[in-house]
């Protein structure tokens, strides 16, 4: 995707990277999210980097992903085609030190034959053949046939995404990377109605490229061809999620969504789509039938150059999951990685997760974050030996520098219990279980009297709770039940991220888990939520000061960032849904029939004008 603003330079010449994000998300414009956010990067900025290495980056723009990334690197050379994006990129502080290349591929490899560790194209492979021609004489207006016919006789998009794929090989070294994120042409976003990225229009893709269209992009079958086709057959496939631009969560072959998981997509900041079906049920659909790779609706792929070796063996355990919580002050936005132990790796098969082969390890965004991750390590500890005495287990963890690491916990979630129980038709069961998780995870922890603190008032506000409210001293603010693991006969509390080192009410931490049971679980009589909070004695007027503390701690989280739906109110395109398409339609019907009827009535006022004209002159006659 190729946006130019005239806007850019002026912002990365006037602000450091920190503004540049909020200039990015505030702004209400797309080009400035587009080239100024360090979103771009989420896509790649989890992969590791060996010490030493360099790294080249096809498709650089004005630096949003260079930014993010290079520092990783003793080197980092940014190649582009973009001659308006040259000044920005230059000009961006974050930058400077990174030697940046206006030229096309063919020409830059014939110097750098095997030097680089890491080759990243981000977003390019779509636009394969400008990459091999800027500068030459080629007319991107030319269909596909025509273009690639002045150009090296290429036949077809797929073979000038193999001279590019194989140009890049070129320049890496025998045991190099090829990192690949491109658009799948058959995603699901486009079958429910997103207009494809490149060209715009509707179903071009998916229908083909029927108007021979030069920018294309592929299936994830395509892909794989073009790949081997240029002698890249060592590849680990991931799947951004929403998809490749603003990345929040990204799988794999070894760890796919689950169904009911997709649910973030509506992301049109930069063309208006309609919106033909749920894209979370029908991603539900097609995950139930092992599919979701095909319709993913970006990828990811690691080409390595070491052919003849499996892609798993490395001197690093292998990142099979990868989630971001970046909607969130900078103190507190964190990444969530899944991690599987090369040595445990069975290089045959997918194997499946296990405790004995996975390990979770949380670590901050941004080094704003190393404080909020020391800070929970320190509340496991304080908290460890209470919630033993309760029954429950907090799930182990150790501190290494910056990073947390968390065993991988097997079962089954106390949530997707009792979700299950209930579509099963036990509700009595359920509810019985639910009141064990009230007893247990609420009942059981020692209390104090609440006293407020400066502490609490920075995170919930000035509340006036009356007297005698119980409050733990210690607490898991987020202890819901999707966050509880049912072993046996032990719980395990397995995200402590959001806990806390003085007094927080009690009933507090029971009404979010409440008001969060009551939306996330399915539906039946016992989770209502006038039920819930008189069972359990939480007061309407107390609800309501809870949740003025919940709307205060939200806001401590988010600090100055605005949320990605507040993002998309202020940038987004239309969405035409069927009922409204309907709604047109009968609109336009019905205009176009008074149209016919107003013309079949001028029509009769003529022929009646004409009549009356005749007799009037037969009257002069007369």
């Amino acid at each position: 995707m190729r946006v130019d603003s005239t806007n850019i330079l002026e912002d990365v010449q006037q602000h450091n990277e920190i503004e540049l994000q909020q200039i990015a998300r505030e702004s209400g414009d797309w080009e400035r999210l587009f080239h100024l956010s360090d979103n771009r990067a989420n896509v790649v900025q989890w992969l590791e980097v060996a010490p030493e290495t360099c790294a080249l980056e096809i498709g650089a723009q004005a630096g949003a992903i260079s930014a993010v990334i290079a520092p990783k690197y003793d080197r980092y050379v940014a190649l582009d085609i973009a001659e308006d994006m040259k000044r920005a990129f230059e000009a961006r502080k974050s930058c400077s030190g990174i030697e940046y290349v206006l030229d096309n591929i063919c020409n830059y490899a014939v110097g750098h034959q095997g030097e680089f560790d890491d080759i990243y194209m981000i977003g390019c492979l779509a636009n394969a053949l400008e990459y091999i021609s800027y500068g030459s004489a080629v007319n991107y207006n030319l269909t596909d046939s025509e273009a690639c016919a002045v150009n090296d006789n290429l036949t077809d998009a797929q073979d000038c995404a193999i001279k590019l794929i194989e140009t890049a090989k070129s320049m890496m070294k025998p045991n190099g990377r090829l990192i690949i994120a491109s658009e799948n042409k058959l995603g699901m976003k486009y079958w429910a109605g997103c207009q494809e990225e490149n060209n715009g229009g509707y179903y071009i893709n998916i229908e083909n490229y029927p108007n021979g269209e030069v920018r294309r992009t592929f299936s994830k079958k395509e892909l794989a061809s073009i790949l081997e086709k240029s002698d890249l057959r060592n590849l680990d496939w991931y799947y951004p999620y929403p998809d490749l631009y603003f990345a929040k969560s990204i799988y794999s072959d070894e760890y796919l969504p689950q169904p009911g998981e997709l649910l973030d997509n509506i992301n049109n900041y930069n063309r208006d789509r309609y919106l033909f079906f749920d894209e979370g049920k029908a991603y539900s659909s097609i995950i139930k039938e092992g599919l979701y790779p095909e319709f993913a609706n970006s990828f990811l792929v690691i080409a390595h150059n070491n052919v003849g070796t499996d892609a798993s063996v490395s001197d690093n355990d292998k990142t099979v999951y990868v989630k971001y919580s970046k909607e969130r002050d900078r103190r507190f936005a964190i990444r969530t990685d899944i991690k599987r132990r090369r040595e445990t790796a069975n290089h045959n098969e997918i194997e499946a997760l296990n405790c004995d082969n996975c390990y979770v390890v949380k670590k901050p965004c941004y080094p704003q974050g190393v404080e909020h991750i020391e800070h929970a390590y320190k509340c496991f500890e304080n908290m460890f030996n209470e919630y033993e005495a309760a029954g429950m287990s907090l799930n182990n963890c150790k501190l290494s520098v910056d990073e947390l690491r968390f065993e991988y916990v097997e079962g089954e979630n106390l949530q997707t219990r009792i979700d299950s129980l209930i579509r099963r038709g036990d509700e009595q069961a359920a509810e019985e279980l639910f009141d064990e998780y009230i007893n247990r995870c609420f009942m059981s922890l020692p209390t104090v009297d609440f006293v407020t603190s400066e502490a609490f008032e920075e995170v919930y506000g000035k509340v006036d709770l009356g007297t005698d409210e119980a409050a733990y001293l210690q607490s898991d603010v987020d202890m819901i039940c999707s966050n509880i693991f049912i072993q046996g006969d032990k719980w395990q509390v397995i995200d402590y991220e959001w806990s806390m080192d003085f007094a927080v009410p009690r009933n507090y931490i029971l009404y979010r888990a409440l008001y969060l049971a009551h939306h996330q679980i399915a539906r039946c009589e016992f989770l209502e939520l006038d039920r819930l909070m008189k069972k359990y004695g939480i007061s309407e007027d107390k609800q309501n000061i809870f949740q003025s503390m919940e709307n205060h701690f939200q806001e401590y989280v988010r600090g100055q960032s605005l949320s990605d739906s507040e993002v998309h109110k202020r940038i987004g395109k239309k969405i035409f849904t069927i009922n409204e398409l309907n709604e047109m339609n009968y609109e336009n019907a019905r205009l176009a029939n008074d149209n016919a009827n107003m013309s079949k009535r001028i029509e009769q006022l003529m022929r009646e004008r004409s009549l009356i004209k005749a007799a009037l002159s037969k009257l002069r006659r007369l």
